[in-house]
């Protein structure tokens, strides 16, 4: 596959990935010869800024709008008769939000290969994404309300819907786009670069307006800042790359109808990852545990340093604007991992090791005190008493790690996802890409409401010492990844898929043979 930037072999992906970085802006970095992979890659940057918005932003006003509305004597939120710390209403979004999106990703991704309109269900659901984060920021301003805290909420969980919905679309494009593993691992590595210097590119604007503005510390107004700027980052992006995504016909003949929300198709392919796919169910078994153990570090990060570490809101900006900078190299090791360790299998555990040991030495190094001046971090509804196990600081060697673990996480965050996107092109079966996607999606979701759920409860009630070590609800996925990654065999996996390559929608739109595609 010819660009600009050179040939997808081998030795120039590292090389190509590196150079990429401080210059993603420079369209000759991402045009290629074939102009739907500058699309593929375009509209994959457009996912940045608002990860950028969910990573930076979201976790700070859910957190502020539920401190507007909690019981100052108890630090608690009643919500339909339940009552809950406020430190515990993130992770119960998120596990709200896992419940949800398990029960429709495998749905959405079966209709959208039963059909012969996977381009406008791409565009719909992109501009469905953007919408929701609008909406989003409107909800901001009723503030001090708790229909407001529970519309932000929802509207929390209809944003990650959206994106899954679009990441399923988008990912399902990969294997007709590139033909082997070398192009496959370029263009999401490339793909990743790009994304991930978008989400950059919007923390650095979105935390440095409002910190010109004066508003870094006001949870509410922030927000809604990042909001405008993550929507500006969008269209740059969003457009340019939906116009470059040429349309799909009706892949197949043997294509099974829709049904009743395409239930029957999710059931065969369930069956046939047991039955026919052996290796897929296993790839299936390490991304419902490894990936979602990462996904859970990312969903609870900003609320354990808010609330067991006692960084600042403009803090948990800072924090996590590093961690945004460090996905950008992180997603550049991506080619170099592959290559070091010769396939993807073997640097998905390295991935996954890495991720285990980090978390394992989080609440011995980055925890916190109780503050012995508690109004100088009380928040802005509720002051603090001396001696309240509410007001919290950073330990001394936690001010330290609360700037060397962010850059850990956004090395293994930048890892973990474009390496897992490479490694399941791989073995994805032909006419079925959107479908399995799905169900990809399906197994990330299946658990991913156990890390946050098992997160809640040791945070509610356990010590206060001990709070720290909720953290650890993450590990034993980490663990089980490890293992089904292990025992996987990429030539075995490859091999069952053989004969449905020649069924796989060809980019010039020519049907090619099994050998042709596995070359």
């Amino acid at each position: 596959m010819a660009a600009v930037v050179g040939n997808a072999d081998s030795g120039h992906l590292a090389e190509t990935g590196w150079r990429t970085w401080p210059c993603y802006w420079n369209w000759r970095y991402i045009k290629y010869d074939d102009r739907e992979i500058t699309g593929y890659a375009l509209t994959g940057a457009c996912r940045g800024p608002m990860i950028g918005f969910i990573s930076v932003f979201s976790v700070l006003a859910l957190t502020g709008m539920a401190e507007s509305v909690q019981d100052c004597a108890t630090r608690t939120v009643t919500i339909g008769g339940a009552t809950i710390l406020t430190s515990s209403v993130v992770s119960t979004t998120v596990t709200m939000e896992g419940i949800i999106n398990a029960c429709i990703s495998p749905l959405f991704g079966a209709l959208t290969d039963a059909g012969s309109y996977r381009t406008i269900i791409f565009r719909a659901s992109l501009c469905c994404l953007a919408l929701s984060v609008v909406a989003s920021g409107i909800t901001l301003f009723f503030d001090g309300h708790l229909g407001a805290l529970v519309a932000f909420a929802f509207l929390l969980i209809f944003v990650s819907l959206c994106y899954d919905a679009f990441q399923i679309v988008h990912n399902s494009y990969l294997p007709e786009i590139g033909h082997t593993e070398e192009e496959r691992t370029l263009y999401t590595s490339k793909m990743y670069v790009l994304l991930n210097s978008a989400q950059l590119t919007y923390a650095l604007l979105a935390i440095g307006l409002a910190l010109v503005v004066g508003v870094s510390d006001n949870s509410i107004v922030a927000p809604q800042i990042g909001v405008v700027v993550a929507i500006i980052i969008w269209s740059l992006f969003a457009f340019p790359g939906m116009a470059f995504m040429q349309p799909r016909p009706k892949k197949t003949s043997d294509i099974l109808p829709a049904g009743f929300l395409g239930i029957p198709r999710v059931a065969r392919m369930i069956m046939q990852c047991f039955r026919q796919y052996n290796q897929i169910g296993l790839y299936m078994i390490q991304y419902a545990t490894g990936v979602t153990g990462a996904s859970a570090v990312v969903s609870l990060a900003s609320s354990y340093m808010l609330s067991i570490v006692g960084i600042s809101s403009f803090g948990v900006q800072i924090v996590s604007g590093l961690t945004l900078i460090m996905t950008v190299p992180g997603a550049l090791l991506t080619s170099r991992l592959s290559k070091k360790f010769g396939d993807l299998r073997r640097t998905n555990l390295f991935v996954l090791s890495y991720w285990f040991i980090l978390i394992l030495l989080v609440p011995f190094l980055l925890t916190g005190e109780v503050d012995p001046d508690p109004e100088a971090s009380a928040d802005d509804y509720c002051s603090a008493e001396e001696g309240s196990t509410y007001a919290r600081t950073p330990t001394q060697i936690g001010s330290l790690m609360q700037y060397v673990f962010p850059i850990f996480w956004g090395l293994g965050i930048g890892a973990i996802f474009p390496v897992n996107v490479a490694f399941f092109a791989e073995i994805v079966p032909g006419s079925q890409e959107s479908a399995f996607f799905g169900l990809r999606t399906f197994a990330s979701k299946i658990f991913a409401f156990f890390p946050p759920l098992l997160y809640t409860l040791i945070n509610e009630s356990a010590e206060e010492e001990n709070k720290k070590f909720a953290i650890f609800a993450v590990l034993p996925f980490f663990l089980i990844g490890l293992i089904a990654t292990y025992l996987f065999d990429m030539e075995k996996a490859k091999a069952e898929i053989a004969d449905t390559l020649v069924k796989r929608y060809h980019k010039e739109g020519e049907e090619v043979t099994a050998g042709a595609l596995a070359a």
